[in-house]
């Protein structure tokens, strides 16, 4: 298994795992889609080259993922409503935002891409 071009993706959304999952595998990457932070963090031991998590999976949420992965220099996207004080949280921890609403095969690429050699 080539952890090197392998996506860890975690959304509690079946429709936005679906959608990740097509965007990705069909650009040539490797992905992995789970539905909640435990099943993740399992997940994050394989290393895979980048980490795309909703903010809200239940009683965690993508900020302790966030932390877990750039911990592993695993590089983090984090999926959520526009919200200031998360995006400032995610800044201090290394790890990109991105309004829910603004979520396109287009961006999502540009941060894989950018991210994963």
């Amino acid at each position: 298994m080539d952890t090197q071009h392998q996506i860890l993706v975690v959304s509690p959304s079946p429709t936005r795992c679906r959608d990740l999952r097509t965007w990705l595998s069909t650009a040539g990457y490797w992905v992995t889609v789970v539905s909640g932070f435990q099943a993740a963090k399992v997940q994050l031991q394989s290393g895979p080259a980048a980490l795309i998590t909703d903010l809200k999976l239940a009683e965690y949420n993508g900020l302790h993922l966030a932390v877990r992965a750039i911990a592993a220099q695993i590089p983090v996207l984090i999926l959520s409503e526009p919200d200031l004080g998360i995006d400032g949280e995610a800044d201090k921890l290394g790890a990109a935002c991105l309004a829910t609403a603004d979520v396109s095969r287009e961006r999502i690429l540009e941060f894989v891409e950018s991210k994963v050699p």
